[in-house]
């Protein structure tokens, strides 16, 4: 999906932003509101029974924290 014109990709059913860029939003369904305000490079994901966020620069640690899920006996929630 191409970004919005301040770098945004928004995939989400509800959503009202004020001064947010360069962010990723992916929520779930689920019929709630996800609003966001002064937010910039987040990645932000919403799902039944995780919310994730982080900064876009740190994206490529996801591995990292999978590992940790796995060792700490969390991994249900991958």
């Amino acid at each position: 999906m191409p970004p919005d014109d301040n770098g945004n990709i928004i995939l989400a059913e509800e959503y009202i932003g004020m001064d947010v860029a360069g962010s990723l939003l992916h929520a779930g369904t689920g019929g709630k509101l996800i609003a966001l305000l002064g937010i910039k490079d987040l990645v932000i994901v919403d799902t039944k029974d995780v919310l994730f966020i982080c900064q876009r620069k740190d994206a490529q640690k996801v591995r990292e924290l999978v590992t940790r899920l796995k060792n700490i006996g969390l991994d249900d929630y991958l």
